[in-house]
């Protein structure tokens, strides 16, 4: 089974995940079929310990075409690497005891952007990759589930919290509602939520 395809700029090779894990490459014309990783075991990323769906994510060709970043567990939590667009190159960007997913370049191919699962929540986080800095661009008791960066690096972020179903943010900065669906429940008072220990 193959995965999470996706063009490298010049429209000439797709780059895709299998079923056992690792990362591959392909022409378009179907020629120079390419395993450029090993020992990857299969990740569904599962936004918490409650998602039960979870999803695949691909791997993701930089803005140059030089470099490809996924998601990788090598014997233990999911985490984010680099390689160059042949294979070579493989390093781990992070080093995370929690699940790291959905991983974006940035519009200059300098950093990378990841969610990061933190406790029972997950925020958005974005690396530089000259000094594996991580910065949290979001925080609290939310879960960040989807995300798309402008050319201009403005970012549009799906989230939601205990007291606010999914809405879209936008970033960078303090997170600014775009959707406005829920305005109804500004006159709804909802029950605080707590852990269930059983």
């Amino acid at each position: 089974d193959s995965y999470a395809p996706q063009f490298t700029p010049d429209g000439k090779t797709v780059v895709f995940v299998r079923r056992d894990g690792d990362v591959y490459r392909v022409d378009t014309d179907g020629g120079n079929l390419q395993r450029l990783t090993s020992g990857n075991e299969y990740v569904e990323f599962r936004l918490s310990a409650q998602d039960s769906h979870g999803s695949t994510d691909g791997p993701r060709v930089s803005p140059d075409g030089a470099m490809v970043a996924f998601i990788a567990r090598r014997g233990g939590a999911p985490n984010l690497w680099v390689m160059d667009l042949d294979g070579g190159g493989q390093r781990q960007v992070t080093q995370r005891r929690t699940p790291c997913g959905r991983p974006r370049w940035s519009p200059d191919g300098k950093s990378l952007y990841t969610l990061i699962e933190q406790a029972e929540n997950t925020w958005l986080a974005r690396i530089d990759l000259a000094s594996d800095r991580i910065d949290y661009l979001s925080s609290g008791n939310r879960v960040a589930y989807e995300y798309d960066i402008a050319a201009n690096g403005r970012i549009a972020l799906l989230q939601s919290d205990e007291q606010t179903p999914g809405a879209i943010y936008a970033l960078p900065g303090e997170p600014r509602l775009l959707s406005g669906h829920n305005e109804w429940l500004r006159e709804v008072k909802l029950r605080e939520s707590s852990d269930l220990v059983v």
